[in-house]
This record gives structure tokens, C-alpha cells and sequence, in this order.
């Protein structure tokens, strides 16, 4: 989101290659709306600046070439399924509709 696809692609390497066969990482990303990174004057007027946004299979390929093996890969629909009762709506929570976790193996 903050980091540039380049940033993030180094940055997985060098997890990678200071963790042990097993290690697991997890991190956030925004997933791209309508196949660009998603635009919120709200973040721009406080100076954060969205630099990267990926489409799930981006992020398995983008981990996978750097030696990470998904684990899971999940957003908010996911979790409103999986959560029976919790009730979140896309326009109360903004831009956080589109932000994933990614689990991956070393």
C-alpha cells in the first residue's frame, strides 16, 4: 500500500532469505479496484501516498518468485462468511474493503 511493487518485492526477498524452511510471514495489501492502485483523498490530504495495490494473484506470483508458498489469502468478505453475525458495510470502512492478509510459507 505505502511501499512501491519494487520495495515490496526486495523486502519479501530478504525475508525469505534470512527465514527458515517453515517460517511463515503474513502482511496487508490493497487489492486494486477496477484493475489500478485505488485513489482516497482522505490519505492524500494527510500525506500517505497509496503506491501499490495488487490483485490476488499478482501477490501469489510476486511471493512466489521470491520463495514464499501461500498459506492463505483473505479480505473482508472472506471474514464477514466466516463470521456469523459481524455486519460491516464497504462504504462505513472505506478503503479498508480493499485491504487483504497474506500468509505465506518459507
Amino acid at each position: 500500500m505505502y511501499l512501491r511493487p519494487e520495495v515490496v518485492s526486495a523486502n519479501l526477498g530478504v525475508f525469505a532469505a534470512l527465514s527458515t524452511p517453515g517460517s511463515r510471514i503474513a502482511l496487508t495489501y490493497l487489492r486494486k479496484r477496477s484493475g489500478r492502485v485505488p485513489r482516497s483523498l482522505f490519505l492524500a490530504m494527510l500525506g500517505e501516498p497509496l503506491r501499490s495495490a495488487f490483485e490476488p494473484a499478482e501477490m501469489r506470483e510476486l511471493a512466489g518468485s521470491r520463495g514464499w508458498r501461500l498459506v492463505s489469502n483473505t479480505a473482508v468478505k472472506d471474514w464477514l462468511q466466516e463470521t456469523p453475525g459481524l455486519v460491516v458495510k464497504r462504504r462505513r470502512i472505506g478503503l479498508q474493503w480493499l485491504e487483504s492478509i497474506w500468509v505465506g510459507e518459507a
